[in-house]
């Protein structure tokens, strides 16, 4: 550090001065501290002139100024300075003092001890450096577990994965536990890798131990996992197979329709071109439901249709039969000269249909009778809900009722009453409303 202007010791007057002037300047160095050692420097000035003090520290290099500085010295004054050479590199090894004026200079040296940090520091750094290489290596050379991974819920008989990554000295071991029986063991390579095992058929607990014990300590992790029975397979609606036999039928023959189907409830219906149904049963566990043909003056191409339903879910298939015609039977000459037979139109009008009673209620018997024309007509008559979904069928025939059972509702609902009429050869579907009040 510079001081720019020099510090003036204090003059000590002397009332009788020596015969002959003299000059002196000493140093002398302490005892070497921890981080400083002290330098005194004694001086005398008995001259008529001032006289300025330089101290400077050398380096093996070069040489550096040292506090106070530069300081006066007045004439005839005697005194003296204490220098502290601190810790620096490269440490000060020779402290200079030099007392000079316009024509003259005293120096003085000594030899300064380098403080005791300075002279430690080596053997300090060596500490330090060995510490931190053996904490360094005990870190690489320390058993550990890294990373310790698997599932937490498989399904029985699956195959598990389990990830780990494990270092340092000493033997890597696992253990497969199975509620809490050891079912495997054996050791693993260092570093990162996979173990796989496979699951029992029966739902379990499963754990997995991984352990790693060397010469440094042992440390261990675990993973539990669940093994559940897989679920159950969904509950729909099936349909494999639909068959009708005939596919080719006669009016107003039986018609055997047969399928493979898995379901709770469903309707077989017989449907032409249009949609319109013609006939319609109930879904059979057995797999079989007749249905008639209708009567048709040509060939015709009708659709069988079947609609199940289990739980929540639905299924339908769909197959064509064609319907003929009834053969015509030879006449014998007498029929061919004989006049033409009249013509009976088919029970067309709605109004020829009743229901008794005419006040339906829910839960009780009630009867669909056929007047007129419909009172001499064949087949059979279905109660469907307004979905469409037939709930009851009963054979109609000549003088004979279809007699059905109200279904039970809360609140007046409209049911219909659907009768596939055959006469000769005439056909006609007749769809009749009912409407059912609750008890």
């Amino acid at each position: 550090m510079q001081v720019t202007q020099a510090v003036r010791l204090p003059a000590v007057p002397e009332r009788n001065l020596p015969e002959k002037i003299a000059v002196s300047v000493s140093a002398r160095a302490q005892r070497a501290g921890l981080f400083s050692t002290v330098v005194d420097v004694a001086v005398e000035n008995h001259s008529p002139s001032p006289l300025i003090c330089d101290i400077r520290g050398r380096t093996a290099r070069r040489e550096i100024e040292m506090q106070p500085g530069y300081v006066w010295i007045d004439p005839n004054t005697t005194g003296t300075l204490h220098v502290r050479v601190g810790t620096r590199f490269p440490s000060i090894h020779t402290v200079v003092v030099r007392l000079r004026d316009n024509v003259r200079e005293y120096v003085a040296e000594t030899a300064v001890e380098a403080p005791s940090a300075i002279r430690a520091f080596p053997f300090i750094a060596a500490l330090v450096f060995l510490a931190a290489a053996a904490v360094l290596i005990a870190g690489i050379l320390r058993p550990r577990i890294d990373a310790l991974t698997m599932p937490s819920r498989v399904m029985t008989h699956d195959g598990v994965d389990v990830g780990y990554s494990a270092n340092g000295v000493g033997e890597i071991r696992y253990e497969i536990q199975r509620d809490g029986v050891a079912i495997g063991d054996g050791t693993l390579p260092h570093g990162s890798g996979t173990l796989r095992f496979v699951t029992d058929r029966a739902p379990a607990q499963y754990r997995v131990v991984l352990t790693i014990a060397g010469a440094l300590g042992k440390v261990s992790a675990q993973r539990s996992l669940t093994a559940v029975a897989p679920p159950a397979p969904p509950v729909v609606a099936q349909i494999r197979s639909l068959d009708a036999q005939p596919a080719v039928a006669t009016s107003g023959t039986p018609i055997a329709v047969r399928y493979n189907a898995s379901a709770q409830s469903g309707t077989v219906r017989l449907v032409d071109s249009r949609g319109t149904p013609w006939d319609a049963a109930a879904y059979n566990p057995k797999g079989v439901t007749i249905i008639a043909a209708p009567h048709v003056d040509a060939p015709r191409h009708f659709t069988i249709r079947l609609d199940v339903r289990k739980a929540d879910s639905l299924a339908a298939a769909a197959i064509g039969v064609e319907v003929l015609p009834q053969p015509t039977p030879s006449a014998s000459p007498r029929a061919r000269v004989s006049a033409a037979a009249p013509f009976t139109p088919p029970p067309s009008a709605v109004g020829n249909v009743s229901t008794n009673p005419a006040y339906i209620v829910s839960g009780t018997y009630f009867s669909v009778t056929l007047r007129g024309a419909a009172a001499h007509v064949t087949g059979r008559a279905t109660l469907e809900t307004a979905a469409g979904t037939p709930l009851q069928s009963s054979p109609v025939a000549p003088g004979s009722d279809a007699k059905f059972i109200a279904p039970s509702v809360k609140r007046p609902a409209t049911f219909y009453v659907m009768v596939s009429a055959t006469r000769d050869r005439s056909g006609q579907l007749i769809v009749v409303p009912v409407v059912v009040h609750p008890s």
